[in-house]
């Protein structure tokens, strides 16, 4: 329950992401589990890659300062994509709207 409640958050943030086109799972908790991962394309409804990248925040970092020096970094290598079972998104859809409609209860709106 809390790794769907993780999920359906990320799913609210990339709502309000619509220019973010492709989604990579990174760092040890997800790249270690990848029914996880799964877990996460099912709610965001969308396909998720696993990074194949050990050490993502070190690689990111190098990235940026790559780039600030007018280079171009070599893309990173992805694992397998994860692609949403329907009937699952349509079930995370659903909890989205729920939990959606409990915060507003909370908030009084």
């Amino acid at each position: 329950a809390g790794l769907e409640g993780v999920a359906l958050r990320f799913a609210a943030i990339a709502d309000l992401l619509p220019e973010v086109e492709e989604l990579v799972a990174t760092g040890g908790g997800l790249r270690s589990e990848p029914e996880w991962i799964q877990l996460m394309a099912d709610a965001l409804a969308r396909p998720v890659a696993a990074s194949e990248v050990e050490e993502a925040s070190l690689r990111g970092a190098a990235v940026a300062t790559i780039e600030c020096l007018g280079y171009l970094a070599a893309e990173a290598p992805l694992g397998k994509v994860f692609h949403p079972r329907e009937e699952q998104a349509g079930a995370y859809r659903s909890a989205r709207e729920r939990q959606q409609r409990l915060y507003e209860e909370l908030r009084g709106e």
